[in-house]
C-alpha cells in the first residue's frame, strides 16, 4: 500500500472516533491500527476544541500569493466546518496575522507555517495528489506537494474531524454538531495508489464536480490537462488531406515527412494550451495498421506494430525537448502513445529471470514519452491477472502491462466500464476492481482512464464511480464495507431493497455463466467472462437470458424501494432526487420491458411505460448507441 506515515508516535486508544452512522471513513487511509485516533489535548488533559458551542478561536491561514486551488481548499474547509457546526472560520492571509506557539490556526497550502512545521511535502514522495497533515501545539497544517494535494488534505482532515465522506457529487455526508474536537496528526501522509484517476462519467464531466471524489478529468482544476487525446492523429491530418501518408486507413509511421508534420503540429498547439501536460497521439479507431514494406519489416523485428510507434514517439519527444531548450521553456510536457488494437503488443522480450526488457534501446521511451495501453479485448469481469479466467489467462494482459512498464517509465491505462451496445445494461465488473487495482498499484501504473463514453449515467453508475474513487486511492479497502456504506448513504430508506436488487442481478450473472448441466445457459459455460463491446459478454445482453419472470421479480424489489421513500416522507424536489437515483438503476428492467416484452402490456399500459422511459432516459442523460433502438 502506498499510504505512508512518516512518523508513528500516537498510541492507539481502546476506542476509535465514532462518526455518524454510515460515515465510516475508509477512503485514502491506512488500516485502522494506524489511523489518527487521539485528540490534541490542553494542559489539563481536555481535548482542544476546533469548534465549541458553535464558536471558534481558529482562523484559516492561506499564503499571501495563494494559488486559486489553495483558496478553493480554504473555502471548502470553511464551508463544511460551517455546515457541520454552524460556525464560520475567518480566512486570512498569513501576512495579516502573527503566529506564535499559542496560535489557533489551520494553515492551508504553502505558507510560512508549513515551512516551519517541517511537514513532509516532497513531490518525489507525494506526487500530484498525495497529502500531508500535521498538528503542532494547537496549530494544524494541511498541505500537499501541489495545490491539488492541499485540497485533498482538507478533505482528509474533514473526514477525521467531522466524518466527511463524498459518496457522490450530490451525496456528501458529515456529522452535524455544535462541537468539533481537534484530532491529532503526527506528520500523517496519504498517497493514492494510482496517481491520475480519471473515470469519464457524465457526473464528473468537469473538475469542479470531480474534486470532491478526489478524481480528475481531462479538464482538471488546473485547466485542460490533455492538449490532445484519444485518436488524435486525425486532428492533425486525415487520409483525405494526404492519402499518400496513409495505408490501410492508418498513418504510415515509417513516413518521416508525416512524423515531422505531426511534431510541428503538436508544438504549434502548446502555446494555446499552456496548462496542458498530456499530449496523446492515437491512430484511427480501427483494428488495422499500415502494411507498407517498412512497417511490416519493423513489425517482424519487434513482434508488433508498436515498435515503430515507440520509435516515432521518441523522435517527436526529442523534437519537443529541443524546442523547449531552444525557447527556454520550463514546462511539463508528456508525449503519450495510445497503444490500442493493432498497437497493443509491447516491443519487449522476456529475460531468463522472467522479467522483461525492451527488445533494443530504440523502443525504450524517452523521459518525456509515455504510453497508454488499452487492453480492449481483456475480460473486465475478472481480475486482470486472474489466470482462472480463460480470457485474461490466455491473453496475459497483466504480462503485457509489465512489458509496457519495461518500455516506458510511466504507463497509463485506458479501460472500459460500461457496455457500449446498451448503456442501460448492467456491466458486471464489480468483482474485478479490487484485484486489478492492486495489481496496477504493484506494477506502478500512473494513470487509469475508465471510459463511459458520452453517457452521463447507467445502472448503478454512482456506485461504480464511488468504488473507483476509493479503490484507486487505496485498493486494500474492504469492498463490502464500501458497498454497505454507499447503499446506506446514497439510497437511504431504499437502501435494503436496492442492495437486494443489485445482489440479485449479480447472482443471475453467476447462474448464466454456468454450463446448462449445472442450471446455467451455455453448453460449456462462459466462466462469467465479460469482454468489452463484443464476444464474451454479449451473450448476457440478449433478452433470452432476462426473462419476463425474472425482470418482474426485480421490479417487485424496486417497487419496495419507491415505497420506502414515500413512507419516509420525501416530497417535491427531495423525492424527485431520490426517485431518479432508484430510477437510474431501474432502467435496466424498463429497457427490456420496452424493447423485448411489449406484448406483456396492454396498449395503454405500454404507451405510458414507454413515455416515462423516454422522459427519464433523457432526464438522466442516458443515450442510445449500437444495439439500442432509437427513442
Amino acid at each position: 500500500m502506498k499510504n505512508l506515515f512518516i512518523k508513528f508516535t500516537s498510541i492507539l486508544l481502546a476506542f476509535i472516533l465514532v462518526f455518524a452512522v454510515g460515515c465510516n471513513n475508509d477512503g485514502g487511509q491506512d488500516n485502522d491500527n494506524t489511523n489518527p485516533t487521539q485528540y490534541v489535548l490542553n494542559e489539563d488533559g481536555s481535548p482542544v476544541m476546533l469548534v465549541q458551542n458553535r464558536t471558534s478561536d481558529y482562523q484559516i491561514v492561506i499564503p499571501d500569493q495563494a494559488h486559486n486551488i489553495e483558496i478553493t481548499a480554504a473555502e471548502e474547509l470553511n464551508k463544511y466546518i460551517f455546515e457541520s457546526s454552524k460556525c464560520s472560520l475567518p480566512i486570512v492571509k498569513e501576512s495579516a496575522i502573527t503566529v506564535d506557539d499559542n496560535s489557533k490556526i489551520i494553515s492551508v497550502g504553502n505558507t510560512g507555517v508549513l515551512t516551519e512545521s517541517g511537514l513532509n511535502v516532497n513531490y518525489s514522495v507525494l506526487g500530484d495528489d498525495g497529502l500531508s497533515i500535521g498538528t503542532y501545539g494547537k496549530k494544524v497544517v494541511l498541505a500537499g506537494a501541489t495545490p491539488v494535494g492541499t485540497l485533498y488534505a482538507v478533505y482528509e482532515f474533514l473526514a477525521y474531524v467531522i466524518g466527511f465522506e463524498a459518496y457522490a457529487v450530490d451525496e456528501i455526508v458529515f456529522n452535524k454538531s455544535s462541537d468539533i474536537k481537534l484530532v491529532a496528526f503526527d506528520n500523517y501522509s496519504s498517497i493514492p495508489a494510482i496517481q491520475h484517476r480519471c473515470p469519464t462519467y457524465g457526473d464528473i464531466a468537469n473538475a469542479e464536480d470531480a474534486k470532491v471524489l478526489r478524481l480528475t478529468h481531462t479538464k482538471s482544476l488546473y485547466g485542460n490537462d490533455w492538449g490532445v487525446s484519444a485518436h488524435s492523429i486525425e486532428w492533425f491530418v486525415t487520409q483525405n488531406d494526404r492519402p499518400d501518408w496513409f495505408n490501410n486507413g492508418q498513418l504510415c509511421l515509417s513516413n518521416e515527412e508525416a512524423m515531422e508534420f505531426i511534431a510541428n503540429g503538436l508544438i504549434s498547439k502548446f502555446g494555446a494550451s499552456p496548462e496542458s501536460r498530456f499530449w496523446e497521439i492515437g491512430h484511427a479507431d480501427t483494428s488495422l495498421a499500415c502494411t507498407c514494406d517498412k512497417c511490416k519489416e519493423s513489425a517482424e523485428i519487434y513482434g508488433s506494430n508498436s515498435g515503430l510507434f515507440v520509435q516515432w514517439l521518441n523522435k517527436i519527444g526529442e523534437k519537443v525537448e529541443n524546442w523547449q531548450i531552444e525557447n527556454n521553456i520550463d514546462r511539463e510536457i508528456w508525449i503519450i502513445g495510445l497503444m490500442y488494437h493493432a498497437y497493443q503488443k509491447a516491443p519487449a522480450k522476456q529475460n531468463p529471470d522472467g522479467s522483461y526488457s525492451p527488445i533494443d534501446d530504440s523502443v525504450k521511451c524517452r523521459s518525456n514519452v509515455a504510453i497508454r495501453y488499452a487492453p480492449i479485448n481483456a475480460c473486465f469481469a475478472h481480475d486482470i491477472d486472474d489466470y482462472s479466467c480463460p480470457i485474461n489467462a490466455r491473453g496475459k494482459y497483466d504480462q503485457e502491462i509489465l512489458k509496457w512498464k519495461a518500455c516506458s517509465d510511466r504507463v497509463y491505462l485506458w479501460l472500459y466500464c460500461t457496455e457500449y451496445y446498451d448503456y442501460a445494461f448492467f456491466m458486471n465488473d464489480y468483482g474485478s476492481l479490487q484485484g486489478s487495482y492492486k495489481f496496477y498499484e504493484e506494477v506502478g501504473v500512473y494513470s487509469i482512464k475508465d471510459e463511459m463514453h458520452q453517457c452521463k449515467r447507467s445502472p448503478f453508475s454512482s456506485l461504480k464511480l464511488y468504488l473507483r474513487s476509493k479503490l484507486m486511492w487505496d485498493p486494500d479497502l474492504d469492498m463490502n464495507v464500501l458497498m454497505d456504506n454507499f447503499f446506506t448513504n446514497y439510497y437511504k430508506e431504499a437502501a435494503p431493497y436496492m442492495r437486494e436488487y443489485f445482489n440479485a442481478i449479480r447472482a443471475h450473472f453467476v447462474t448464466m455463466s454456468l454450463p446448462s448441466a449445472q442450471g446455467g445457459y451455455t453448453t460449456d459455460g462462459t466462466h462469467g467472462c465479460y469482454t468489452f463491446n463484443s464476444g464474451h459478454g454479449m451473450v448476457y445482453y440478449d433478452s433470452v437470458y432476462w426473462s419476463m419472470e425474472l425482470l418482474s421479480n426485480y421490479q417487485k424489489i424496486v417497487d419496495k424501494a419507491y415505497k420506502a421513500l414515500q413512507d419516509a416522507g420525501y416530497t417535491g424536489e427531495e423525492y424527485e432526487e431520490m426517485r431518479l437515483r432508484v430510477r437510474t438503476d431501474e432502467m435496466f428492467i424498463t429497457h427490456y420491458y420496452v424493447n423485448a416484452y411489449s406484448s406483456y402490456f396492454t396498449a395503454e399500459e405500454f404507451k405510458v411505460l414507454k413515455q416515462a422511459y423516454v422522459d427519464d432516459f433523457t432526464k438522466l442523460g442516458m443515450i442510445a448507441w449500437y444495439g439500442m433502438p432509437a427513442l
